[in-house]
C-alpha cells in the first residue's frame, strides 16, 4: 500500500488504523486486512466520554475546548449526545462509569467517543460493545515530519534530541516515530521519554526543565531540540535561557504549538502545530462518517 501511494508504512498504519477505530476495517493477525459491514442502525444519539482523573489536571482545557468542538460538529448534523466526566482516581479505571454502562447497556446511545483517554482507559474502552472512537496522542493529525526534518538537514543539525511523553498504546511517542520516517534518528541518548505516571503525578513544565537541562548539558551537546507537547515548552525555554544558549546558532528548537509561543518564547522556534478543530473533525468522522 506505502509503494502504492507513494507515502511510507507509518502513514498506512494511521489511515488504516483510523478505518479500523470508524468500524471500517478489521485487522487480523497473520491474515490480512478486510473490510467491515457498515452500521445498520442510524446514529441519533451519542455518548462523550472524558476522562479527568485527579491525578490528570493539566489538560483539561484542550480536552474540554476539543470536546465543545465535538458537540458543535453534533448540533450541526442533528445528532443529541450526553457527556460523561469520569472524575475516579486512575486505579479504578478499571470499566466505565456505571452510567455509561448503562446507557449502553440500555441502548440508548448508538456510539461512544473517547476524549482524552489515558492508557489505564484502552483495555475496557476497546472491549466495549458498541461503535466507538477515540483519539490517542498517536492519532493527532499528523504534522509533516518530512519538511521539518528536511530543514534540519540543511541546516547541518547532526546532533538531535527530543524530550517527549510515552505514546497511548506502549510504543514510543509518534513524534519519534514520524521523525524516524522522515530520516532524523535520534539515539537513546538523546532521547527523554516521559512515562505516563510521571506526567500524571508531576507538573509538565517541572519534567521539560529537568530533562533539558540533563540533554543540554551532556558532551556533545545536541544542536536540535524537539518538544512535545506545549506544556512542557515554558520548562525548556527557562533551562535554555538558564544555560545561555543561543537559538537558532547553537541550538535549533522544534516546539510543540498549542499554546501561543510568542507570548512567553523570547527566541525564534520552529513548530509543530495540531489543531484542536482537526483533531475534532477526525473524531467527528470516526463517529459518524463524513
Amino acid at each position: 500500500m506505502a509503494q502504492l501511494w507513494g507515502t511510507n508504512f507509518f502513514s498506512v498504519k494511521l489511515a488504516t488504523d483510523a478505518l479500523q477505530e470508524a468500524g471500517l476495517l478489521s485487522k487480523h493477525q497473520g491474515r490480512g486486512m478486510f473490510v467491515d459491514q457498515p452500521q445498520a442502525e442510524a446514529i441519533s444519539r451519542v455518548g462523550i466520554y472524558m476522562s479527568g482523573t485527579p491525578q490528570n489536571r493539566q489538560n483539561f482545557i484542550a480536552f474540554a475546548t476539543q470536546c465543545d468542538l465535538l458537540c458543535e460538529r453534533l448540533d450541526a448534523r442533528g445528532i443529541d449526545y450526553v457527556i460523561w466526566r469520569d472524575s475516579r482516581p486512575a486505579a479504578e479505571h478499571t470499566g466505565p462509569p456505571p452510567v455509561m454502562r448503562q446507557a449502553i447497556t440500555q441502548k440508548r446511545v448508538q456510539a461512544v467517543c473517547g476524549v482524552n483517554i489515558r492508557r489505564y482507559d484502552m483495555r475496557w474502552f476497546g472491549a466495549l460493545p458498541i461503535h466507538k472512537a477515540f483519539l490517542t496522542a498517536n492519532r493527532f493529525p499528523m504534522p509533516s515530519f518530512n519538511d521539518m526534518a528536511a530543514e534540519l538537514r540543511v541546516q547541518g543539525r547532526q546532533r538531535v534530541a527530543i524530550i517527549s511523553p510515552e505514546g497511548q498504546d506502549c510504543t514510543w511517542s509518534f513524534v519519534v516515530e514520524g521523525f524516524k520516517n522522515a530520516g532524523v534518528r535520534m539515539p537513546p541518548r538523546r532521547q527523554r521519554i516521559f512515562a505516563e505516571a510521571a506526567y500524571l503525578e508531576r507538573d509538565w513544565s517541572e519534567l521539560g526543565y529537568h530533562a533539558a537541562m540533563e540533554l543540554l548539558t551532556a558532551s556533545p551537546r545536541p544542536d536540535a531540540l524537539i518538544v512535545y507537547p506545549d506544556n512542557a515548552v515554558p520548562g525548556v525555554i527557562q533551562a535554555i535561557l538558564q544555560l545561555g544558549l543561543r537559538v537558532p546558532e547553537d541550538l535549533q528548537t522544534i516546539f510543540h504549538r498549542n499554546r501561543e509561543l510568542p507570548y512567553f518564547c523570547p527566541f525564534p522556534s520552529m513548530t509543530i502545530t495540531t489543531s484542536l478543530s482537526d483533531m475534532a473533525d477526525q473524531l467527528f468522522a470516526s463517529l459518524v462518517g463524513g
